[in-house]
């Protein structure tokens, strides 16, 4: 997966089936439920076929602000268990046919403000939001994110480009009543954005946004607080007095067996021709067959059931490398949205490269932008303070030690052990001489692991999958992680080994033959799989990233490795070291 600045590079060409099935999946659905919704967010701009860049996720505003969405998430997993599935913490997937990477993306439900009007522009037969108010979504995204970062700058020109196809499609009109607090909040944010990209004033002033000839229809109640309800994830539902089974009921009315909601086979999408560069289709709905419930069927027949609220469903157990799936990606979005990129390494790393072992913890190197004074505990801090449910610090086992361990907690009260929890290591560049990487040097993957082999004997060629459908741990996300290329990840490892062979306690130095399989496969499978060459190539790119005191202790290392396992001498001068004899 591309960074947000390469993405915001280059204009998708279109939908792909995943989120075609999805979109069609979740209308046919919601409005067998007779539950108001609109999509918006990334998904939305699809459906106008203005898309600025693929979608992660599927947003949908649901208009009904008395709706629970953490119960309403499991209800409509579990009315529907052949689309969607609901993990532990709470976040809804659809899946096709399986929740194994890559058929699965995540349903994100947002409620609307508390002053909102929402009424969705019906794009085709899909209900959206208004064009305009994804704009200004973006907007709110652009002036979170750290000033002056690389993500920042990719969401500015995200901006800009709808502002060229709200140019674009006069017939768009803006509706501040649609969302108030958002327009109200835009007021100042849009000057701001003006100083820094002074164009697009017509557009602006079209939106009642920049002073001017004012816009029409855009009167907004001057008691509207000035502030976004938009979030990237689902707001808490205001309190009701009315009982939560029965405020289920009433939005996601359910039946004695799941219904019978098949969605069409989504159709390619087509590319339509607009100059001066061809423009992506926006989704089409599907004719559909007409399907009966089982209530349907029953009332046909005469027989008459009362409907029944199904009881609350037991969240799904998830495996040992789903739980470290799990841990990292939320380590990540809340990176993210702080700025900082970061980068998976040590065994979790080599998993996601295809390794089949399945890690213990996870070790995440955090890389902060050059002006920031984080250290490693208060990054710890921030991903606590930002999941307080999820992350858990605990002291270390050493007394005397000023640091704490991160456990990634799946659920809240999970007790923290390797079984049940998963431990998160944060790191900053130069600690144990891992690599001063930059952020346009990180790889992104999502492989579940697996295959090519066990790494004994020679340099094996492999070609084909990098998934390993038959070990069991399937990833119920879909989105992927990002991990340290693959000869940098190698000679992290290799120090890994180097540390626990030498190490004063028996615990670590137990880990020391878990270091060499995994070495072996990376150099029996891995290095041939991804084509790494030597010499002047990416096998010593790793160099570039490091001091000069690590590039010899690896020199070091690599033949001492070559000592105790010499069949593997070739793979490390193809590699572009230089080993005696």
């Amino acid at each position: 997966m591309a960074t947000h600045a390469q993405r915001a590079g280059s204009t998708p060409a279109g939908p792909s089936l995943l989120i075609t099935l999805a979109v069609q999946t979740i209308h046919v659905t919601l409005q067998h439920y007779k539950v108001p919704f609109a999509f918006t967010g990334n998904v939305a701009c699809e459906v106008y076929g203005e898309a600025i860049r693929p979608s992660e996720q599927v947003e949908v505003l649901l208009l009904n602000s008395g709706i629970p969405i953490p119960d309403f998430n499991q209800a409509l997993a579990h009315s529907n268990p052949a689309f969607f599935t609901c993990l532990p913490n709470g976040r809804l997937f659809f899946h096709n046919a399986s929740i194994a990477l890559p058929n699965s993306i995540e349903v994100v439900f947002n409620l609307p403000g508390p002053t909102s009007s929402a009424v969705p522009t019906a794009h085709g037969a899909f209900p959206v939001v208004p064009y305009s108010v994804l704009l200004l979504q973006h907007l709110a995204i652009w002036e979170s994110i750290l000033p002056g970062s690389k993500m920042q700058l990719a969401h500015g020109a995200s901006v800009l480009k709808m502002l060229s196809v709200f140019r674009r499609r006069t017939e768009w009109q803006h509706d501040a009543t649609f969302d108030p607090q958002l327009h109200a909040a835009s007021v100042e944010r849009v000057g701001r954005f003006f100083a820094m990209h002074p164009s697009f004033r017509k557009e602006w002033q079209r939106m009642g946004l920049l002073p001017g000839r004012p816009g029409a229809g855009l009167a907004v109640p001057t008691s509207v607080a000035r502030q976004d309800a938009h979030t990237v994830r689902p707001q808490q539902p205001r309190t009701s007095s009315e009982p939560l089974q029965t405020r289920i009921e009433a939005v996601l009315p359910a039946v004695g067996q799941p219904p019978t909601v098949k969605p069409p086979r989504p159709r390619p999408v087509q590319t339509q021709s607009a100059p001066p560069k061809p423009k992506p289709q926006p989704l089409q709905p599907q004719k559909q067959t007409q399907t009966q419930t089982p209530a349907q069927t029953q009332s046909q027949s005469g027989v008459t059931t009362e409907k029944k609220i199904p009881p609350t469903p037991k969240t799904p157990k998830l495996s040992r490398m789903q739980v470290r799936r799990l841990a990292a990606r939320t380590t990540v979005d809340i990176l993210a949205t702080h700025g900082f990129s970061c980068a998976l390494f040590g065994s979790m790393a080599c998993k996601l490269y295809g390794n089949p072992r399945i890690p213990n913890d996870i070790d995440m190197l955090v890389l902060p932008p050059p002006s920031s004074e984080h250290t490693q505990e208060s990054i710890k801090d921030l991903l606590h303070a930002a999941a307080p449910t999820q992350f858990l610090l605990k002291p270390a086992r050493d007394p005397g030690a000023t640091y704490r361990v991160l456990w990634f907690l799946p659920t809240p009260g999970t007790k923290p052990t390797p079984s049940k929890a998963c431990k998160v290591d944060i790191l900053l560049p130069g600690v144990m001489h891992l690599p001063v990487l930059p952020a346009d040097a990180v790889i992104w993957r999502g492989g579940a692991g697996g295959g090519g082999g066990d790494g004994r004997g020679g340099r094996r060629r492999r070609r084909g999958g990098e998934e390993d459908a038959g070990d069991g741990d399937g990833d119920g996300d879909a989105g992927r992680l990002p991990v340290l290329p693959f000869t940098a990840m190698l000679v992290q490892k290799l120090q890994a080994w180097d540390d626990h062979l030498h190490a004063e306690e028996e615990r670590y130095r137990e880990k020391a033959p878990v270091d060499v399989k995994d070495l072996e496969w990376l150099l029996g499978v891995g290095v041939s799989r991804y084509d790494v060459q030597g010499g002047a190539g990416v096998g010593m790119e790793w160099v570039r990233w490091v001091e000069d005191e690590f590039v010899r202790l690896t020199r070091a290392r690599v033949e001492a490795f070559c000592v105790a396992y010499p069949r593997w001498v070739e793979v490390w001068r193809d590699l572009g070291f230089v080993l005696p004899g």
